[in-house]
């Protein structure tokens, strides 16, 4: 019997769910929405392929999500910006990758399977060997952990309306559920049977640690890929683990012997993300033309309320003619090339997003540009990005001493000219520089009087240098 497949959220609108399959591609997709390369961060998808993705990888398939109903910016979503955050999906992602591509049809009249679990390893099996299943609710918080359950309970109810369709959480989340809506709780082995589904009045089924087994059967999925390992097996694969641990130390200890006396050029990374981006580790300055007490710049952060991300906001706020010709936003961390070596290349990346445009000139978001501090002078990239309002966008870059230029403090152009004192003016970057801080400069021109909000989240400066030995 065919069933469709997928995982409910919680949501205080309207009861919604998400069906999921695997596709062919290299890219993980949203039906009518983008194509990506991630998926919504510390969820159970992003857990469950990085277990599985050497077989994603050398099979050339990914995940394919539908979320029901489709939000009204569904264009520009991707699977990684998905209304969710969590582990619920953990178990849903895995049925769907373990099925592999072509196994579930999103257009198939056929029951709808939610399941709402976490999945985990115990042990070091190959992908999917004795998976565990768990609950998605804090049990020391029952009333918070029964408005989760209830809320995915709607959800089910409307995803079951036309053909049935079940629940499946795991049994401790069952049960708590059960008793607060008076339901009756089944087994996996009802699901075997159509007749069981009656729309409108969908089952809510209960699963064990182990069921992943079980699960497997009733969504015709190969069992063995959920199967314990024998002890022989496990057996063989240290061995064989033991004998290329050995190969590869061997090999590692007569490179480091031949390469002993070259130079090296390695990586060191700076890395902000998340709840490390905290306020007290950056400092701005402010390049003001006409300066009033209402103009400012500040930095602050925020909680994003879909994945309770802090994300660096950039408020530009101008008022009665003050001009702030732009803003130098810079990490405290320094990095000394004449301590730790010369810089061969760096690579800035970061995400961001423009919120809020408020005033008329201001209609293709913040532009901005990468920056080094050495010296006390400030030197950026020779060009900019720009962030816009369609979400947070990616921003890459490669970057040496020759694609900094020294920036022009005294800059006011809205045509983002003159925007170099001197192009022939260059950072350091050789032993005998100065220390170097890393940031942004974001600018926009001379306006009289507006309002600019942007976000920056996840930024990363890694500086490939040359050892001093």
């Amino acid at each position: 019997m065919d069933l469709l497949l997928g995982f409910p959220l919680e949501s205080s609108t309207e009861p919604s769910y998400i069906l999921v399959q695997c596709v062919s591609g290299t890219r993980h997709s949203v039906v009518s929405g983008k194509p990506g390369s991630r998926l919504v961060r510390d969820s159970g998808a992003e857990y469950v392929c990085q277990l599985a993705e050497p077989s994603m990888r050398r099979q050339k398939f990914r995940l394919n999500f539908q979320m029901i109903p489709s939000p009204e910016n569904i264009a520009n979503c991707d699977a990684e910006n998905l209304p969710y955050y969590g582990n619920s999906d953990g178990a849903a992602c895995c049925l769907a990758v373990a099925a592999g591509p072509d196994h579930f049809d999103f257009f198939a009249k056929s029951p709808v399977i939610l399941v709402s679990c976490s999945v985990w390893q115990p042990n070091t099996n190959w992908e999917f060997e004795g998976l565990k299943l768990g609950c998605v609710t804090d049990h020391s918080r029952e009333s918070e952990s029964l408005d989760s359950l209830v809320s995915k309970w709607e959800a089910t109810q409307k995803a079951s309306w036309r053909y049935g369709g079940a629940l499946i959480l795991h049994e401790k989340d069952a049960r708590i559920l059960a008793n607060s809506l008076n339901l009756n709780l089944y087994s996996c082995d009802v699901l075997k049977e159509k007749k069981n589904f009656v729309p409108g009045e969908p089952l809510l089924v209960s699963i064990t640690d182990n069921g992943f087994v079980k699960l497997a059967n009733i969504f015709n999925i190969p069992t063995k890929i959920f199967a314990e390992p024998s002890l022989a097996k496990n057996a063989r694969r240290a061995l064989y683990v033991g004998v290329v641990t050995i190969v590869l130390l061997l090999f590692f200890t007569m490179y480091a012997y031949f390469v002993r006396s070259t130079k090296s050029v390695i990586w060191k990374e700076t890395y902000v993300q998340d709840k490390y981006f905290q306020e007290q580790d950056y400092s701005f300055r402010t390049f003001t033309k006409n300066y009033n007490e209402e103009s400012h710049t500040k930095i602050t952060i925020k909680r994003d309320r879909r994945d309770n991300r802090a994300l660096a906001r950039i408020n530009i706020l101008i008022r009665n003619g003050g001009e702030v010709n732009g803003v130098y936003i810079y990490q405290k961390h320094t990095y000394h090339p004449s301590i730790q070596g010369t810089i061969h290349k760096m690579r800035f990346r970061c995400r961001g997003v423009f919120e809020t445009p408020q005033d008329k000139h201001n209609t293709l978001g913040i532009p901005f540009f990468y920056a080094v501090e050495q010296d006390g002078k400030i030197y950026i990239t020779r060009e900019w990005q720009r962030m816009t309002s369609s979400g947070l966008s990616d921003f890459f870059k490669f970057l040496d001493e020759d694609d900094f230029v020294e920036f022009n403090e005294s800059y006011s152009n809205a045509d983002h000219s003159s925007l170099h004192s001197d192009p022939a003016k260059r950072p350091d970057f050789s032993t005998t520089g100065n220390e170097i801080k890393f940031g942004f400069v974001f600018f926009h021109g001379t306006y009289g009087s507006f309002k600019r909000q942007g976000y920056i989240d996840e930024w990363i400066v890694r500086v490939g240098y040359e050892e001093k030995r």
